[in-house]
């Protein structure tokens, strides 16, 4: 369960947040608990000091967002703070109270998607995808997944303990993953950024069982760039 606060003023911007919250929490197969609240006060009065995501407008009335995100770190508040506002003019003060992204109104589902992703990493929380294996439904936690190929008509999803096939196509699949965790080698495979050892020409060893796939010579500049951003994240 993941715990997620909004606190903005405008009822239509939050509207507009939890529509995107319940497409995230629908599509990464995450429970949350999501709580609104209209300004800082109403927050504060409520003693909640156990979110892990906190959704924090600018621009509100008596205290706004960033005196808000300062009392909470003074508070010793280690929520992830994510700033939501229609102006970029106070993303510096958002480094000074270590919030994690800083949103742009109207927030877009691709950034949305993007930064929660990140977020979620960061936390350790356990993402996973649900898709049906045969007649069953499956749930398949994503750090577990190895990597993905096409094989014939089938899709193989490798993961640490199991293999399931599947008729999805690996951009289906691709399309259900956090995009920032998993990187195309080929037309036909998918390798997960986080089980990458390292990476030698076009030859990917992956940290379990010996594993090794090879990457074709046009997805190398991708796959590096990719790497790079992963580990710098």
């Amino acid at each position: 369960m993941i715990k997620i606060s909004l606190i903005d003023d405008s009822k239509l911007d939050r509207k507009v947040m939890k529509h995107l919250l319940d497409m995230y929490s629908a599509e990464r197969g995450i429970e949350m608990r999501v709580s609104e609240y209209v300004s800082s006060e109403e927050y504060l009065n409520s003693q909640t000091m156990d979110d892990d995501v906190i959704f924090l407008d600018i621009y509100m009335d008596v205290m706004n967002g960033v005196d808000l995100a300062r009392e909470l770190r003074e508070r010793a508040s280690r929520a992830s703070i994510i700033f939501v506002s229609g102006s970029n003019e106070f993303a510096s003060e958002a480094f000074e109270v270590e919030a994690d992204s800083y949103l742009k109104k109207p927030v877009d589902k691709e950034s949305f998607f993007r930064t929660l992703d990140k977020v979620y990493r960061k936390l350790g929380a356990n993402l996973s995808i649900e898709m049906f294996i045969g007649r069953l439904s499956v749930r398949i936690y994503v750090d577990s997944i190895l990597y993905i190929e096409k094989a014939a008509r089938k899709l193989i999803i490798h993961t640490e303990d199991d293999e399931y096939e599947t008729y999805h196509s690996i951009k289906k699949i691709m399309e259900m993953l956090p995009e920032d965790m998993f990187v195309r080698i080929s037309r036909f495979e998918a390798v997960s950024l986080r089980h990458i050892r390292k990476m030698e020409g076009t030859t990917i060893y992956l940290d379990r069982n010996g594993i090794i796939r090879e990457a074709s010579k046009k997805y190398t500049e991708e796959i590096n760039n990719a790497i790079i951003a992963f580990q710098r994240d």
